[in-house]
């Protein structure tokens, strides 16, 4: 019975992350750094990153968040949850952020991680599932979520040694166009 949808994205702190200090602080080099930020459901797909590390000799996986196993990797680094504004620094040490999702994954989510990504400038490589296409835009690469890690490691190749557009969408412009749609008139 609806006559009026509105589809609202979700938003992230404004926080501008260090890549500088962070990648000095986590005693990372110039390797390329692959990062995965989330809980680790089995339909998040962090249980991909051994088999894509394994197709970049030298790179290093970064997680960031808690819960669940993701297989151990020698230059795998799980950091555990930390809170939101740490969240920022840490993507933006990141040289690639992933979305690895798998056939599993609902197609109805809208994921913060991509948020989370865009707003330090980090290149994306995502499972087109849920509004991830959408999210990702020109800031990275989407691909089919069946992608085998040789297909994952070329985008992850494309992207490396680049940096993407930041762009911020915070919760405070998440309720500004909610507040919008509310007041906008109706018609019947």
């Amino acid at each position: 019975g609806c006559r009026r949808v509105t589809h609202l994205p979700n938003g992230v702190e404004p926080v501008v992350g260090d890549r500088v200090a962070t990648r000095r602080e986590l005693g990372l080099g110039d390797e390329l750094v692959l990062g995965f930020v989330g809980s680790m459901k089995p339909w998040h797909g962090a249980q991909r990153l051994p088999a894509l590390l394994d197709r970049l000799p030298g790179a290093v996986g970064l997680v960031v968040g808690g819960g669940g196993e993701v297989p151990g990797h020698p230059r795998l680094r799980r950091v555990g949850q930390v809170e939101e504004a740490r969240v920022a620094h840490l993507v933006a040490a990141m040289d690639v952020a992933l979305a690895p999702y798998g056939l599993d994954a609902p197609p109805w989510f809208n994921p913060l991680k991509i948020l989370a990504y865009r707003a330090q400038g980090t290149p994306i490589v995502a499972a087109d599932v849920g509004d991830c296409a959408e999210l990702v835009g020109d800031a990275g690469t989407v691909l089919p979520p069946g992608a085998d890690p040789d297909e994952w490691a070329a985008a992850v190749r494309g992207w490396a040694g680049r940096r993407a557009p930041a762009h911020v969408r915070s919760w405070a412009d998440v309720v500004g166009e909610g507040l919008a749609a509310l007041r906008a008139p109706t018609s019947v």
